[in-house]
Parts: structure tokens; sequence; C-alpha cells
């Protein structure tokens, strides 16, 4: 064949790619982002009616940080046992599953495995070992006008010399997410502080629209700046991933360094990238950029995401007071997105799963939760949202083997050149500091010593 022969070709499997993609970014925009933030310092006046918090003025009165408790009354236990009976009951006598082949994610969470997660919180799940748990080094502070709740250990070693590490969750998350790393990196001699994401968890939920992925990150500057950090680390996947990187646009002087295992990506600017992944990538690069441009696959794992960007309340409101509904939307994204080669119990364990599940049902912010993709696909306020946000800050990125629609690595690093380590697992997905955490704390400890290396 020759050289005109191989142009062909190449400009065929180009049109196969792209079409979808161009079909995507047509249904999807990868620039959500319209009005910058000028100065995050100052106070944001909008989102409660106690006021805003302003940290511009050279010496500002900070917020208190006080001991928070979650309770788990007599009461609630009592009601939750009820209703889990009422589920064992129920499912006993409910249709069986289809005699199909295909896997749970065809369907969604299989009868089997909702059954079996119901049975487990029903009769061996220890709600006081949960209770403990939950609230050990757990805190809160005021920032403009919202309560924020976050987890806060700190490092036991005499002479610390690393920067803080904040872990940032996303949907269906939570903070305990983090509770294996945290024991990791505290050993190490780092701080970690993992906050609930406002109107997830016990943080307030704002009570006004518009507060999407850069009220976000505002909030959480904020938070590290009461908590007295000025240079500090941050780990984050999902949702949080996003956050970290407009923290690292609006503040690039605060980070130390920003690391995630979630990288969304935009189409590239120009031809190179995809001709150069087509002509030279290796078979995994190539899969990654087919797949990142095959609609029909978009469509089938992101059913959640359009329901969750359009009536994210008549969602939650049918879902939120009951535990195995909450479960089951949850269960089956963990399952899903993480390593598909393993069955669910083998990724996490039926209580990492369910303490999860907890959060989101006793703290009743299901529906509150879901409000953040509606705000990042629809406001027209303050949204500093964008795939390929590009800032200075050094970036480290882990790609997992199971991680949903990755990027091929060619158009991550024309998105993003900070990044001064990348690296490529075969195993792991989605929610990587809950199914490898012990890894990925190796990865983000490889991360600060490169950092240390930078500027040596």
């Amino acid at each position: 064949m020759g050289k005109i022969g191989a142009l062909v070709v190449v400009a065929l499997a180009c049109c196969l790619v792209w079409t979808p993609t161009l079909l995507r970014m047509a249904l999807i925009p990868s620039h959500l982002g319209v009005t910058p933030i000028e100065d995050w310092r100052l106070p944001r006046n909008q989102w409660s009616e106690l006021g805003g918090t302003d940290l511009s003025v050279e010496s500002p009165i900070l917020p208190k940080v006080q001991s928070f408790f979650v309770e788990i009354t007599d009461d609630i236990q009592s009601t939750l046992k009820q209703q889990l009976n009422h589920s064992v009951a129920y499912f006993q006598r409910a249709p069986r599953d289809m005699k199909v082949s295909a896997s749970a994610v065809d369907y969604g969470i299989r009868l089997e495995q909702i059954q079996n997660l119901v049975e487990h919180w029903a009769s061996n799940y220890n709600t006081n070992r949960f209770q403990t748990q939950i609230n050990s080094n757990l805190f809160a502070t005021q920032i403009d006008g919202l309560r924020v709740v976050f987890k806060h250990v700190k490092t036991q070693l005499p002479e610390k010399a690393n920067p803080a590490v904040l872990f940032l969750h996303g949907w269906p998350g939570s903070i305990v997410e983090f509770d294996n790393i945290t024991s990791i990196l505290v050993e190490k001699g780092y701080d970690v502080i993992a906050p609930c994401l406002p109107g997830y968890g016990w943080s307030e939920s704002p009570s006004k629209p518009g507060f999407a992925v850069g009220e976000m990150a505002v909030t959480m500057l904020k938070l590290m700046k009461i908590l007295r950090y000025s240079k500090y680390l941050i780990q984050a996947g999902d949702w949080g991933a996003l956050i970290a990187q407009a923290m690292a646009y609006l503040a690039p002087e605060e980070m130390a360094g920003v690391h995630v295992n979630f990288i969304p990506t935009p189409f590239p600017n120009t031809l190179l990238a995809p001709l150069k992944v087509l002509m030279f990538g290796n078979e995994r690069e190539v899969t990654r950029m087919k797949d990142a441009g095959n609609l029909t696959k978009l469509l089938h794992m992101t059913g959640y995401f359009h329901e969750q960007c359009t009536k994210p309340d008549a969602l939650g409101r049918s879902i939120e007071s009951n535990p195995v509904g909450i479960l089951s939307w949850i269960v089956d994204k963990f399952d899903e997105w993480s390593d598909k080669s393993k069955a669910l119990d083998s990724k996490y364990t039926y209580d990492q799963l369910l303490d999860n599940a907890m959060v989101y049902y006793l703290s009743a912010s299901f529906t509150t939760s879901l409000r953040l993709y509606k705000e990042s696909a629809h406001s027209t306020g303050d949204i500093l949202f964008s795939c390929g946000l590009r800032h200075s800050v050094p970036l480290g990125v882990v790609m997992t083997a199971f991680e949903m629609l990755p990027s091929p690595e060619e158009y991550i690093r024309e998105a993003y050149p900070s990044i001064i380590r990348m690296t490529h697992l075969d195993f792991g997905g989605h929610f990587a500091a809950m199914e490898i955490p012990t890894e990925l704390a190796s990865e983000l400890l490889i991360f600060h010593q490169k950092l240390q290396e930078l500027h040596s």
C-alpha cells in the first residue's frame, strides 16, 4: 500500500472514530464555565443568610473549628431495622432474576447482590462500630454561611516536614472512602483532611441555585485557610478531581501539587493527537480513543448522569428515605465502575459499601448530593467547570484499568501540560482510594518524592 492509500485508510479511521465524538461534543459541551471567580478570598454572601467568609483582609478573623458528633439514636436504629426487615421479607417473595448470562451492569444491580447486602445490613452490621468510626477526628466549621464537616487526622510523628493531604470525594462516594488510605499516610507523616462536600454527608447544602464546581473549589480553599495550611497536596477522584483542578486554577500558590485518579479530557484542539494515537499508539491507547468516541457506550454508562443533570430532586425524593433504594442506586455504580474481573464482595467488604450508604441515609443528603450535576451542567452563575482547565500546579495522574471512559494519554498530556507523572495500572477502578488504597498511597508518595526532586 502506497502513501496515498495509507492516508486514505487513516482518514477513514478518523471518520469512524471522530463522528460519534463530534456528536457527543454537540450533545455535551466540554466547557461549561461561564463566569470566572476573580478572588476566592472574598465573602460569598449568596449561599446563606448568615453571610460570607472574608479571607481577603491581611489578618482575617477565622471561623471557629469545633468537634462534630453524628448521633445515631435508638429511634433511628429502630426505623432503619424495620425498613431493612421489610425489604428482607420482600426479597424472599420477589420474582427471581432473569436467567441471563450478561453481567450485572447490563441491567443494573442483581437481586442476589442487593439481597445479600441487605440481609447483612439487617443482621450483622454493627451500627455502633460505624458511629465510633465516623465520629473519629470529625470536625465542623462555617464557610460562607454553610456548615462544612470534615475529617482532620494529624500525624503523631514529632518532626513532620510533609505537606498536608486534602482528599476530595465525588458522587456516589463520601469521606468513608478515605479511611484506609488515611491510616497509611498519617503513619508516613502526613496530616490528612477529608471534607464532606457541601450538600454531601453532614455538610450543609446551599439554599439557592448556582453552587457548582467553582463554588466547591472556593469552599475547599477557604477550609484549608481556616485550618492554617498554606501549602498542601490534593488527592482526588470523580467530582473531587474537577474541584481540585479548579482549586489549582484559582490559587496555584496554595498548592504543592495535585494528584488525581480521574481526569476528564476534552477532544484535542488539533488533529495531531488522534493521528499520533492511530499511527503510533499501543493497543490500550487506540482502544481508549475509540471508546472516547463511542456514543453508544457513552450513553449506556451515563444514563444516571442525564437523570441527575435534569431532575435530581425527582430522583432523589423517590429514594432518599429508603435505605435499600439508596444502597441499590449507589452500589450499582461501585460495581460497574470498578474491576470487572472481580465479584463485588472481592473488591469491597460489605461493611465498606454499607458505611458509604449509611452516610447518605443518616445525613439525608442523597437528594442534595445529586444537585451538583444539575448545577454544573445548567447553572449560568459562578461556574468554573472545564475539562482541560489549565494551571501551573504540578499534576500527577493515576490511570486505573477499569476507569470509566478513560482518554488516551496523548489527549491528556495535550490538555494538561503541567503533568509530571502519569502511571497506568492494570487493575483498579474509579473508586481507587477505597478499592486499592495501598497502591494509590504508594503512587501519591512517589508523586510527592518527584515534587521534592524538582525543587531540590
